[in-house]
């Protein structure tokens, strides 16, 4: 007895095509982001330097990887690691930043 494949190719193959690569490439994206922008932000601290932090602009980079992991979530098979990495690291990143800023408009300097 033979089986026949109607559409003539084995349904246990995988077929990775671009489109899916992308969004794994996208969500990589998005969690290098985030390292990077972790790192960053703990050399500024390191060095009591803004300007370290200014160079490089925290709060549209983490939108971005925060984009870009949502986009990498797209991704019908396999391991969405690297995207949840990338909005995890990117949504903490946001919430640094705004929190700071917020924090730093309760200072009065001048009594």
């Amino acid at each position: 007895m033979e089986l026949v494949f109607l559409k003539g190719k084995d349904p246990n193959k995988k077929e990775w095509t671009w489109k899916w690569q992308i969004f794994n490439i996208l969500g990589m994206i998005s969690s290098f982001l985030g390292i990077l922008e972790l790192a960053i932000i703990n050399i500024g601290l390191i060095q009591q330097d803004l300007l370290v932090m200014n160079i490089f602009p925290l709060k549209e980079t983490g939108i971005i990887g925060l984009v870009l992991g949502v986009l990498g979530l797209f991704k019908k098979r396999g391991t969405r690691s690297y995207a949840w990495w990338g909005i995890i690291l990117n949504a903490f990143i946001l919430f640094f930043s705004y929190t700071i800023l917020i924090s730093a408009l309760f200072i009065n300097t001048k009594p």
